[in-house]
């Protein structure tokens, strides 16, 4: 029972690792040379660990970008209607917020690698 919970915390301890190791835009075969040294383990291994981790680290920043074309459409939009709606006023501040937040979903979801 204690040698699960050690390998618990081994495996919890590599997959934090990886994933900073991801963040930090290690390539595959460095993250995968770090694995085998620091954590001993053999070769498949570590290409699977990374691999998971990649997985989803990329869907959890596809979110993130998916949320920020949504909110931003939703703050354009919002501009656009109160400006068209004859207030008086052009809402230029949530036009240009809604924008740049539609380009940066865009741009991370488009640059995402796989």
């Amino acid at each position: 029972m204690v040698e699960n919970s050690n390998e618990e915390i081994l495996n919890d301890n590599a997959k934090e690792f990886t994933a900073s190791l991801i963040a930090e835009g290690h390539s595959k075969a460095s993250v995968v040379k770090f694995l085998e040294k620091d954590f001993e383990l053999e070769s498949d291994a570590a290409v699977h660990l990374y691999l998971s981790v990649k997985g989803v680290f990329v869907r959890s920043k596809k979110g993130m970008a998916k949320r920020d074309v949504l909110f931003g459409m939703l703050w354009l939009s919002i501009g656009l209607v109160l400006t068209i709606g004859g207030y008086g006023f052009i809402f230029w501040g949530a036009i240009v917020f809604g924008v740049l937040q539609v380009s940066k979903g865009l741009y991370s979801y488009l640059t995402l690698k796989v």
